[in-house]
Formats: structure tokens, C-alpha cells, sequence
């Protein structure tokens, strides 16, 4: 089984339609905790219990948990994740937020009335620096495959030849392709406002992403 981590705007989702279509329905999803700390970093009991079940069971567990989450559970698996330009990510999962966030979340709702700019909402450090919390636990170089969402068809083939996984090959050029999944319209901030990031706002952003902005680097160096 693999133990894949999806970091919020990374491809997650694409990638956890190709393992549930290329698995035949053999993926447990872990999703809807990311907003609590102590949950995607901690595992519940019924796991730990249901341990040996889940791992010949499943061949991937994927969604938004931290590394911290698995590690001392599923220490045999090989663990996987998906990395993205941490500007690109933030300024992405912002525009996620404008389009339609959940307004019962106090941070949300403030994008959502125009109450907070991207600069702010990136100056949460699990924001600005996602990666680097979600992967915090072990070295970058230590995990057993990173995709580079920038790359993301040849990161599937490697990943195809690195981990022994050719249905996975279905889904690059020649096949079907990757799926497209949470596509929305071309829009534009409130206001009648240009929907692009001025280059000293995007400059402002990558100040607050100086861990992820490293974790990305050192990512892309070892794929």
C-alpha cells in the first residue's frame, strides 16, 4: 500500500482519481481533516486496530493528512507526495477560496467578503509554508517518490518504472491522459478586478513561503 499525501492545489486530486480508476477502488480516502491540526497529524485508534486490514486491503490511502499522521502506522509503506511552485500554490488555493470556501471557517468567510488579501492568507504559516508542514517528519530525499506538479506526466511515468505501477501508464499521453478535475471558468476577483497577481504581490507571497520555496527546491533536484 502506499501512503500518498495530498497537500491542498498540489494535482491531489487528479492523482487520487488515476489510483482509484488504475486500483480498481482500492484507495482509503482520509480527507476533511486538514483544518485540524491534532487530526492530520494524529491517528485514530480504529486505525491502529484495523492496521494489518487496511494495508492488504488498500493499495493506496490517500487525502489532506500530514506524514506525522502515518509514520510509526504504516512504516513498511512507501510514502508518496506531490510538490508545486509555492507561489503558484498559494495564489491557486486562494482563488479556490473566492470562488466558493466554506463560510462557516472565519478565514474563509474574510476572503470570500474581500475582508483579506492574498498576502495575508498567505502569512499563515500553514499556508504560505503547506508543503513543508504536510511533509514535516521526514527529509524530502527520503520519501519514496515525489511527483512535481509541474511535471505531472512525466512524474507518472517515472513513477510507473520507479514503483512497479504500469496501469498507471493508461494515463499519460498515449493513453487516455490525466483527467481534468476542479476546472472552473476563468474569472476575475471582485470589483471588476484583474484576476492576475502583480509581480511585487507574488513577491510579497514568496516571503512567506521561504520553507516551502526550499522543500519545492529540494524536491525538484531529487526527482
Amino acid at each position: 500500500m502506499f501512503v500518498s499525501i495530498h497537500i491542498p492545489k498540489t494535482a491531489g486530486t487528479a492523482l487520487g482519481r488515476i489510483f482509484d480508476e488504475a486500483s480498481l477502488r482500492r484507495v482509503m480516502y482520509d480527507y476533511g481533516t486538514e483544518r485540524d491540526l491534532a487530526a492530520a497529524r494524529h491517528c485514530p485508534a480504529e486505525i491502529r486496530e484495523h492496521r494489518d486490514f487496511i494495508q492488504n486491503h488498500f493499495k493506496y490511502l490517500h487525502g489532506h493528512f500530514h506524514f506525522l499522521k502515518y509514520d510509526r502506522v504504516f512504516e513498511d509503506a512507501p510514502t508518496i507526495a506531490t510538490v508545486r511552485n509555492p507561489v503558484d500554490r498559494v495564489i491557486s488555493q486562494y482563488r479556490h477560496i473566492v470562488r466558493g470556501g466554506d463560510r462557516n471557517v472565519e478565514r474563509h468567510r474574510l476572503i470570500m467578503d474581500g475582508d483579506m488579501d492574498i498576502v495575508q492568507f498567505a502569512s499563515f504559516p500553514f499556508i504560505g509554508n503547506a508543503q513543508w508542514y504536510y511533509l514535516e517528519g521526514r527529509e524530502v530525499e527520503d520519501y519514496d517518490f515525489i511527483f512535481v506538479q509541474e511535471r505531472l506526466e512525466l512524474s507518472l511515468w517515472e513513477f510507473t518504472q520507479r514503483c512497479d505501477a504500469p496501469e498507471i501508464t493508461r494515463y499519460l499521453s498515449a493513453g487516455g491522459g490525466i483527467p481534468v478535475v476542479n476546472e472552473k471558468p476563468a474569472f476575475r476577483f471582485r470589483r471588476g478586478k484583474d484576476s492576475r497577481i502583480a509581480p511585487d504581490v507574488q513577491a510579497q507571497i514568496a516571503l512567506r513561503c521561504d520553507r516551502d520555496i526550499e522543500v519545492y527546491e529540494r524536491a525538484k533536484q531529487a526527482f
